[in-house]
């Protein structure tokens, strides 16, 4: 029978978009969802007629979050396309694609627009065994998608997702989960963030990620490049910003105003401009202020960031090697000291991690060393090697 849709009573719901030819796969998904407790709107039943459209497009427009099984039939279908669309493009809809195939075959034989878009979202990817207690997991710390969930309990706090709960209930030093980003070394998948808690006040808090998340260059090229001119503010602010936060987790992030603070070490330096920024590095005094100890502001990279870090020695090896920058020692002694650091890291261990704040000049940035004590002399801000660990502040 015709599935009625599941906002007659004003609720919440996932849309599920798939090709008939995978009626079999998408049944299971179904099952899974609706025994956690997730509302579906599927199409079972609906006649192809000429309400077929205006039903689809209804329940397209009205969807909380609009899920697609991304198979090679599905960009076959004339009509699964027609709904991609429309819910890309005319609703602008949280997508959640599904892959239920080889991943990458499948992308392949997408048109281009559909691949770019596809590379800037955290798409779930099943495997062919249809695992579905690692796609619930996944589903589970989704948090676009706790809306269409059914609520346990009637008080207000129950109705309130449980992540974002536990942020509320979150107290300074405390770790919390928000967003995802690639954590493994190919960076196929992305999995949930943990970061601290630096600060709380009243229904704001102050958070800087666990762990170290990626590793880039302070500014793309050598060169004076003060917090508001380098190309890592724009990226954290740009690209980090969109593909670590669903729509519903950007909401949540303010904007925040970052005084310029001098290098105590080297006054004289210019810190730049006073910013308003969404994502950001801590400053040197912030990065005194908000830690106890060098301890406590040691950071490990993840083994996205420690691959990243690796790529960046590869580059600066390159640059040693044709003498566009010296090292004392020569190639030889940086060879052997970027090799005893990827040891290193290997084993686990900590990182070098970019602060805001200038170096001992202005094509210099300041650091926080492995061992958790301040470089006020830092790097140069063309420098690969140095892990990015992001900070922002949420309102709760």
């Amino acid at each position: 029978m015709y599935k009625m849709k599941p906002n007659d009573r004003g609720e919440k719901y996932i849309f599920l978009s798939y090709p008939h030819k995978n009626n079999g796969q998408a049944a299971v998904i179904i099952e899974a969802l609706q025994k956690a407790g997730y509302r579906v709107w599927f199409d079972e039943g609906l006649e192809l007629g000429q309400r077929y459209n205006q039903v689809i497009a209804e329940h397209i427009e009205e969807c909380e979050v609009f899920m697609c099984l991304l198979t090679k039939e599905y960009y076959e279908s004339d009509y699964c396309r027609m709904e991609f669309n429309f819910a890309l493009e005319d609703c602008r809809k949280e997508i959640i694609p599904v892959f239920i195939d080889d991943y990458i075959k499948v992308r392949k034989t997408f048109p281009a627009g559909m691949r770019m878009f596809l590379s800037g979202v955290n798409a779930f990817i099943m495997n062919e065994r249809m695992d579905m207690e690692r796609f619930m997991r996944k589903v589970a710390s989704t948090a676009i998608l706790e809306p269409c969930r059914e609520a346990v309990g009637s008080s207000v706090r129950d109705k309130i997702p449980e992540w974002l709960m536990r942020l509320k209930d979150a107290r300074v030093k405390d770790t919390v989960k928000f967003g995802s980003y690639w954590q493994d070394v190919e960076g196929k998948e992305k999995t949930l963030v943990e970061w601290i808690v630096l600060d709380k006040q009243g229904d704001k808090a102050l958070l800087v990620s666990k762990y170290a998340l990626d590793a880039r260059p302070y500014n793309e090229k050598r060169g004076d490049a003060n917090w508001d001119q380098c190309t890592l503010r724009e990226w954290l602010n740009e690209r980090f910003f969109i593909e670590a936060f669903t729509k519903d987790e950007r909401k949540l992030i303010e904007t925040t105003y970052l005084k310029t603070e001098r290098n105590p070490e080297y006054p004289k330096i210019n810190p730049g401009n006073d910013r308003y920024d969404r994502v950001f590095l801590l400053s040197l005094g912030e990065a005194e202020r908000y830690f106890d100890s060098n301890e406590e502001r040691q950071c490990i990279p993840t083994a996205y960031a420690r691959e990243m870090i690796r790529r960046g020695i590869e580059k600066e090896r390159k640059k040693v090697s044709l003498g566009e920058w010296s090292y004392a020692g020569g190639v030889e002694d940086f060879n052997k000291d970027s090799d005893a650091y990827l040891e290193w890291l290997n084993r686990g261990k900590t990182c070098w991690w970019w602060l805001r704040s200038p170096g001992r000049a202005s094509f210099y940035s300041a650091l926080i060393s492995r061992d958790g004590s301040f470089d006020f002399d830092g790097c140069w801000v063309d420098d690969g090697l140095t892990a990015v660990r992001p900070g922002l502040c949420i309102h709760l």
